[in-house]
């Protein structure tokens, strides 16, 4: 299947910032909770699964999608395959 280059809107941009927005809101509810643990490593582990990892990913699906995807399928391998022709938050 062969992707199609779309053409970055302003409404995209918006529908992106929104949606980054949204996850450093989440981070930072998230980040609130970490500073409740017990043990420093519940801390460390809380961080990168409820913090980095999740806004990571988010930041990561917004430039697999609108990159090159030719350009760039040695760096995200395999993982491409799940996002051909979709957008950031499409299934």
């Amino acid at each position: 299947m062969s992707r199609q280059s779309r053409t970055l809107s302003e409404e995209d941009v918006l529908e992106i910032t929104r949606d980054v927005l949204d996850g450093f809101v989440e981070a930072l509810n998230n980040l609130e909770k970490v500073q409740n643990c017990l043990t420093l490593s519940q801390k460390i582990v809380d961080l990168e699964l409820g913090v980095v990892s999740p806004l990571y990913y988010k930041l990561q699906r917004h430039l697999i999608d609108w990159s090159s995807r030719r350009r760039y399928k040695h760096t995200f391998g395999e993982s491409l395959k799940l996002y051909e022709g979709k957008k950031f938050n499409e299934p």
